[in-house]
């Protein structure tokens, strides 16, 4: 069963923005590889932007100063 792990650092998502990117990834997915839709697993990680770091700083910190 193919999974599929997909790490935001943003605001969350709302439900129809989530149904629209579990729909869209596996359509994606099922015309690359040919294998069934319903085999397909998405986990959706929304991470708050205090808990990514780049460059030794917080992205929150570095998208204020954008």
């Amino acid at each position: 069963m193919p999974l599929i792990t997909i790490e935001l650092a943003s605001k969350s998502l709302d439900k129809n923005q989530k149904e629209r990117l579990y729909r869209e990834m596996t359509d994606l997915m099922h015309d690359i590889t040919g294998i069934r839709k319903d085999a397909f697993l998405i986990y959706l990680h929304e991470n708050s932007t205090d808990n990514v770091g780049s460059g030794g700083i917080m992205l929150s910190e570095k998208l204020k100063n954008q």
